[in-house]
């Protein structure tokens, strides 16, 4: 990945969108040097050490993707921080921030510190977990001096309410929100798959939608006792959507994302019993998706993640009822959501503010502002092969399929990095 300084960069002709800018739905000419943006114009006439120009070509600020799995330390065999944090910036990401699900689990300081000191092409956060492997509470404000932006526990909803109340006292002060990936942990233990009329028929023991809205239930009323910020992560039906709405309406410090899949897959889509489709929480009705689609057009759903969680391939290639839930799915959360909605200005809202989220800060595109940029064609085909494919493990729904939507690459942290 080239390094920007001391290097002259322009990109030509690109729709730019960034509401902070008055730049905003504007075609220009970007010039960058030494990792900032030096001047926007109309037309840019000078000598540059790489010029980035297309057809369609559009320009945002960074995406930036709450939760996503890069397995190491412990899980090589699925990910690497290196491969997840390449498969990341040709999905257009510039900042990723990472579950703590690893061996050993992002529990302290040390482990901490040791992913946020990596050299990658992209900005990683670890979330620190906020229960240890004995189901006790972490040092969180240690870790949050060490780097973590959040805590979660990962896909492992918390059944305990006496034990999530004191994981929300305890943060109250640092006033962060708290992520969480609902479901109530009794009623999913045998669950593979959406409880309703496709899991009867295809005989697999179904996960009810009441799940994970009683949990979504329980924590608002929890944050209405606490008034400590909860993010809701992967809400997937009608239903919780529909609650964390109200919760909003009240004033409440509650913000949620949507994973990209669910706005594309529903449980009719398992009639194979295809184990790539396999993922917590699990996909939900057409009536669902389309309540969630409709949450990311509303800003309901404050952002999209890619919930990206990669698998060996033993554990996707048996039974359904043996397969991992998750999806390898980071580089194509924007193809995903353009395969349903032409509505980009929306999507890039989705893909960029959970930076302000969870850091309580923005990018805007203008002159001095820095050069941490996503650059994409929103309109072009292609088909996603499995020489295209960064992530090391292939369980992707995606893979030699025809999609629309690429991302041509990232500039972020002083570097380039093409995705074509």
């Amino acid at each position: 990945m080239p390094n920007l300084f001391n290097m002259r960069i322009l990109i030509h002709q690109a729709k730019i969108y960034c509401k902070s800018s008055p730049f905003h739905l504007q075609t220009m000419d970007l010039l960058i040097q030494d990792g900032n943006i030096v001047r926007i114009a109309a037309n840019i006439s000078v000598d540059v050490d790489k010029m980035v120009t297309g057809e369609g070509l559009c320009v945002s600020t960074g995406w930036f993707d709450a939760f996503a799995d890069f397995a190491e330390p412990g899980y090589g065999n699925r990910e690497t921080l290196i491969s997840g944090a390449r498969a990341a910036a040709v999905g257009g990401f510039t900042d990723v921030m990472l579950m703590p699900d690893t061996s050993p689990p992002i529990h302290n300081r040390a482990i901490v510190e040791f992913v946020r000191s990596q050299k990658l092409p992209i900005q990683v956060y670890p979330l620190g977990s906020f229960l240890d492997e004995k189901g006790r509470l972490t040092e969180m404000y240690d870790m949050r001096e060490g780097g973590a932006l959040s805590f979660t526990n990962g896909n492992r909803p918390v059944l305990s309410a006496g034990l999530m109340l004191k994981v929300l006292q305890y943060t109250l002060p640092m006033q962060i929100p708290v992520i969480l990936v609902p479901g109530e942990t009794q009623m999913l233990s045998d669950g593979l798959m959406h409880e309703g009329t496709m899991s009867t028929r295809l005989g697999l023991a179904g996960i009810p939608a009441m799940a994970e809205e009683l949990m979504i239930m329980r924590d608002i009323e929890l944050v209405k006792y606490t008034h400590s910020p909860v993010h809701f992560t992967g809400v997937s039906t009608d239903k919780g959507l529909q609650l964390i709405q109200a919760a909003k309406a009240e004033g409440l410090p509650v913000t949620c994302s949507v994973a990209a899949y669910h706005t594309v897959f529903t449980d009719e889509d398992l009639a194979t019993y295809d184990t790539q489709l396999k993922v917590f929480p699990p996909l939900r009705t057409i009536a669902d998706r389309d309540a969630v689609r409709a949450a990311v057009l509303s800003g309901l759903a404050d952002s999209v993640a890619s919930h990206h969680i990669p698998r060996h391939t033993d554990e996707k290639l048996c039974e359904f009822n043996h397969a991992e839930p998750g999806m390898s799915t980071i580089q194509q959360v924007f193809s995903a959501l353009r395969s349903w909605t032409n509505d980009i200005e929306t999507l890039i809202e989705r893909l960029t503010s959970s930076r302000h989220i969870f850091t309580g800060h923005t990018l805007t595109i203008e002159e001095g502002a820095p050069a941490k940029l996503t650059m994409f064609y929103p309109n072009e085909n292609y088909t996603f092969t499995a020489e295209m494919n960064r992530s090391l493990s292939t369980n992707n729904p995606f893979l030699n399929k025809t999609l629309t939507g690429k991302v041509a690459g990232i500039i972020t942290e002083n570097q380039i990095l093409s995705a074509l």
